[in-house]
């Protein structure tokens, strides 16, 4: 496992025409009503390039493991390819919990 802290980020682009960010890093479960069924596009990418298709820099440090992008009407998430986190007996659900929470309307504030 790498040395690098490791933390999945919640990205929100909000508006139809411009889009604002807002995101707090977190890989915290997320409420039970945020839980359940949605429909989203998925895209999977290699672990590299999570951030570059969720375009965001992080800091020093730091690494994006997977994002939501919320923009009318299409919501996308953004994870990276399962199989290594299944190899190496990771919780890639634990990722993907979070981000769908997303899509289903959970703030990327990640209130209660």
């Amino acid at each position: 496992m790498r040395s690098m802290k490791r933390l999945a980020l919640g990205l929100v682009l909000l508006g139809c025409s411009g889009s604002a960010m807002a995101g707090i890093w977190s890989n915290a479960l997320p409420p039970e009503r945020f839980r359940g069924a949605g429909t989203a596009v998925v895209q999977i990418v290699p672990a590299w390039a999570v951030s570059a298709h969720c375009g965001v820099t992080p800091p020093a440090g730091w690494e994006i493991q997977a994002c939501a992008k919320h923009s009318r009407p299409l919501r996308t998430v953004i994870l990276p390819d399962p199989c290594p986190f299944a190899e190496a007996g990771e919780d890639f659900a634990r990722r993907a919990c979070h981000e769908f929470a997303h899509v289903r309307g959970w703030s990327a504030q990640h209130p209660d």
